[in-house]
């Protein structure tokens, strides 16, 4: 039942899943982004849920990874040219 208002605006067809234990990680999955995003964002605009959505999911899809985030900062600070003050440039939209 819960999918069901879905059918107004995205043509979907549903089959029985023995009450969803066909897709375990999937409802978990959607209990987590429901939860993030009343938790993070408090509203979701209808404009920006597909932004949220994949801010969603680049931050599910690196979880694994949070240990390496720090080590991989540096690389790319050691690595990258430098720049000092005259190459900057920046344009203020007024």
């Amino acid at each position: 039942r819960g999918y069901l208002p879905l059918g107004k605006d995205w043509a979907i067809t549903q089959e029985k899943s023995n009450k969803g234990a066909g897709f375990p990680m999937l409802h978990i999955h959607i209990m987590n982004i429901k939860g993030w995003l009343r938790g993070v964002h408090h509203k979701c605009e209808t404009h920006r849920l597909q932004q949220y959505l994949d801010e969603y999911h680049f931050r599910f899809n690196r979880r694994g990874h949070m240990n390496s985030i720090f080590d991989k900062l540096i690389t790319r600070m050691t690595e990258a040219k430098p720049v000092n003050y005259k190459m900057i440039k920046c344009e203020l939209n007024t």
